[in-house]
C-alpha cells in the first residue's frame, strides 16, 4: 500500500534523536547530573560542593564516562525505527536495517559514542575517559566510512530511487499492520499534528476501493479552503499527475523543439545529399526513361541507395551512440532512472530517422521525373 502526506515533526516523524525523546515524554538527565547523582549513591557522606565529592565524581565521571552514552541513547533503536518507517529511503537507516552494517546505528549520535563502540570491539571492554580520548583520532569517524555507501550505492538506489528522489514523501508499506502503525502518527488524531500558514499535515487514506474512496472524498472535501493558493484540501493521484506534468511542460516542450531541430537538420542534410547525387547524373536517368524504364524502377533504385546511405551514416552513429546510452544506463541505477531510454524508445527514433531519411533522399528523383525524357536530356535547371 502507498501512502502520501506531510510526515515530518508535527505529524509524529522526529528527524532528531532529541526531539524524538522529547516528543515521547522521555526525559535525561545531562552528562553532570546523572554523575551526581550517581556519585551520592555510592557516596552518601559525602556532601555535593565538597573537594571530596568533586574528586569522587571526577573519579567516576572518568572511569565510567561511557555508562553516561548507554543510558542517553538506551532507545536509540526506537527512535531508528521510527524514522525508518517515515522514511525507508535513509541510506544509512536502509544500510543497518537491511544490509545489517552496524556502523550506521552511530550516524546520528555523538561522535565520541561511535568511539566508544569501536574501542569496545578492538580491546573487548569499555573505555575510561582518557582512553577513549586517547582514540579519538585512531579510530575512524562515522563520516570516513564512505567504502558503505560506495558498496551498496547501486543497490540501494535500484530499490530506494523513487523515495529519494520526491524527497521522502511517498512511502511504501508491506502490510495492514504497518499502515496501523503509520496512520497513528499522522492526521488531527495525533496530538502533535500542527496546522498553519507555515505547515500542512495530510492524512493519508488505505482503501480497498480507491476510486470509489477518492469521489466521496473529493466530493465532501473537495471545496474547502486551505488558505493558500498553492495548496489543495484533497491530493489525489490524477492531481499529483497533473501537477508533474504542468511543471514539467517546459522541459517536455523544449525536449521536443530539440528533437526536432536535430531531426530537420538530419533530412535537410540527406535531402541535399542526395540531390548533390543527382545533379551529376540527370543524363544517366534521361537515358533510363527513353529507352523505357518506369519511374517506379528509378524511384526504388534512388530509394534503396537512400536506404544504404542511411545505414552506412546514420544508423551506425546512431548504434553506437545508443550502445554508449544501454552500457551506462546498465553500470548504474541512477543512470538509468535519470536517462530513461528504453528499448521500445529507441527503436521508435531508428524508425523514425530511417522514414525521414528514405523520404527526403527520394524527394530529389521524385521531382525530376515529373519531367519527360527529352525534357530531362535536355536541359534540368537545378
Amino acid at each position: 500500500h502507498r501512502t502520501a502526506g506531510c510526515l515530518r515533526s508535527g505529524c509524529g516523524y522526529y528527524h532528531y534523536y532529541e526531539d524524538w525523546l522529547e516528543g515521547n515524554g522521555i526525559k535525561k538527565q545531562s552528562f553532570d547530573d546523572y554523575f551526581k547523582d550517581l556519585t551520592k549513591s555510592e557516596y552518601p557522606a559525602l556532601e555535593e560542593g565538597t573537594s571530596d565529592f568533586e574528586q569522587k565524581f571526577n573519579e567516576i565521571s572518568n572511569l565510567r564516562f561511557a555508562e553516561y552514552f548507554d543510558y542517553y541513547y538506551a532507545e536509540l533503536e526506537d527512535f531508528m525505527k521510527n524514522r525508518y518507517l517515515f522514511y525507508p529511503d535513509t541510506f544509512d537507516l536502509w544500510l543497518y536495517f537491511e544490509k545489517g552494517i552496524e556502523e550506521m546505528r552511530y550516524a546520528n549520535t555523538d561522535g565520541r559514542y561511535y568511539v566508544i563502540w569501536q574501542y569496545r570491539n578492538r580491546y573487548g571492554k569499555t573505555p575510561t575517559f582518557e582512553e577513549m580520548e586517547s582514540k579519538m583520532d585512531e579510530f575512524k569517524t562515522f563520516f570516513d566510512m564512505i567504502e558503505y555507501y560506495d558498496s551498496y550505492e547501486d543497490e540501494f538506489y535500484s530499490v530506494n530511487f523513487e523515495h529519494f528522489i520526491s524527497s521522502g514523501y511517498p512511502g511504501y508499506l508491506v502490510c495492514d499492520e504497518d499502515y496501523i502503525s503509520l496512520s497513528k502518527r499522522v492526521g488531527e488524531t495525533h496530538e502533535s499534528a500542527v496546522i498553519n500558514e507555515d505547515f500542512f499535515a495530510y492524512t493519508a487514506i488505505h482503501s480497498s476501493d480507491p476510486e470509489v474512496t477518492e469521489a466521496w472524498i473529493t466530493e465532501t472535501f473537495g471545496d474547502l479552503d486551505v488558505g493558500v493558493d498553492f495548496m489543495y484540501a484533497v491530493i489525489t493521484p490524477d492531481l499529483v499527475f497533473e501537477s508533474i506534468v504542468r511543471d514539467q511542460r517546459n522541459s517536455i516542450a523544449a525536449g521536443f523543439i530539440s528533437i526536432g531541430v536535430i531531426l530537420a537538420v538530419m533530412s535537410v542534410c540527406m535531402y541535399f545529399i542526395m540531390r548533390s547525387s543527382l545533379m551529376s547524373r540527370i543524363k544517366e536517368v534521361g537515358i533510363y526513361r527513353a529507352i523505357g524504364v518506369s519511374k517506379r524502377n528509378l524511384v526504388f533504385k534512388f530509394l534503396t541507395e537512400a536506404f544504404v546511405l542511411t545505414t552506412l551514416t546514420v544508423f551506425l552513429g546512431y548504434l553506437a551512440s545508443s550502445g554508449f546510452i544501454f552500457a551506462c544506463t546498465s553500470m548504474s541505477s541512477l543512470v538509468s532512472e535519470v536517462f530513461y531510454y528504453p528499448l521500445w524508445l529507441a527503436g521508435i527514433v531508428l524508425a523514425v530517422i530511417y522514414a525521414l531519411s528514405l523520404v527526403c533522399g527520394t524527394l530529389p528523383i521524385v521531382s525530376l521525373l515529373r519531367k519527360t525524357p527529352s525534357e530531362i536530356l535536355a536541359k534540368y535547371d537545378i
